[in-house]
């Protein structure tokens, strides 16, 4: 028998007839496991990838995203970023079927999160641009709105539920000039 959680999904592999389609929810089930299935869980509930400086952030586990901003990529820029998420247990079958199994997070959903934040960073003129203010707000929105329509995700079951930019790092010599230039611009 094996138990399965509220937050949890089953997905069964039979020795002969190759992955079940329907997965089992909830509750405790009989099997006979090794004998004729292969059992495989997965986590539906809410989870979280998270992209920032290690030594800051007990959470990250991975390092920030870097990005090319500016004309001819000229401003390298470090976005930190964290995104809510949770698996359609709809899907999570197609998902097993298609071999990514549980290695989902790192076959698809990193990769689409730095394509994505690096396509919304590249058409900016500066770094000054995403760095704060308006610029910030709508840079956040486009990623959320971006990674929530994701056609990648959404084939795959992997349903955004929302971003968390916590900021835009810049070399600190030029967060300092930008600093000062909003400061100048704020008390004029």
């Amino acid at each position: 028998w094996t138990v399965v959680q509220g937050d949890e999904v089953l997905v069964m592999q039979h020795w002969k007839k190759g992955v079940l389609p329907d997965v089992k929810y909830s509750g405790t089930h009989f099997f006979f496991p090794g004998i004729a299935y292969d059992l495989h869980k997965y986590d539906v509930g809410t989870q979280k990838i998270t992209f920032d400086n290690q030594a800051s952030n007990n959470d990250a586990e991975y390092p920030p995203i870097a990005v090319q901003i500016g004309e001819n990529g000229g401003q390298e820029a470090y976005v930190s970023i964290s995104v809510n998420y949770h698996l359609s247990p709809e899907k999570v079958v197609t998902l097993h079927k298609q071999g990514i199994g549980k290695t989902y997070e790192q076959v698809v959903l990193k990769r689409e999160i730095v394509d994505i934040v690096n396509e919304i960073s590249r058409p900016h003129k500066s770094a000054l641009d995403i760095f704060s203010g308006v610029g910030f707000v709508q840079f956040k929105n486009d990623i959320e709105n971006s990674l929530k329509s994701n056609s990648v995700l959404k084939d795959r079951g992997i349903d955004i539920e929302n971003t968390i930019v916590y900021g835009v790092h810049l070399d600190q010599k030029y967060e300092q000039e930008i600093r000062l230039k909003i400061n100048a611009i704020q008390e004029k």
